[in-house]
């Protein structure tokens, strides 16, 4: 949803429970707090990798703009 897929599937709950869980186990509400979809991205790329992102990016045929590109390589 932060990258603009309109499709929605088991897939999105399955990311909302183990947020969930990260939250439960390192004590972190919510686990990922940005403060707004840009940073939101940024914040999730940075602890889960910019590898499998940029996979899924691919896969699903998704363009980010140059600066959010820029900022999730950092």
């Amino acid at each position: 949803m932060l990258v603009n897929i309109q499709d929605y599937n088991y897939s999105l709950d399955i990311w909302s429970l183990g947020c969930m869980f990260a939250s439960m186990i390192f004590k972190k509400d919510p686990f990922f707090h940005g403060k707004d979809n840009q940073d939101q991205l940024i914040k999730i790329v940075k602890v889960l990798g910019s590898d499998d992102f940029f996979s899924y990016l691919y896969k699903h045929g998704i363009e980010l703009s140059n600066d959010l590109i820029i900022l999730t390589k950092k």
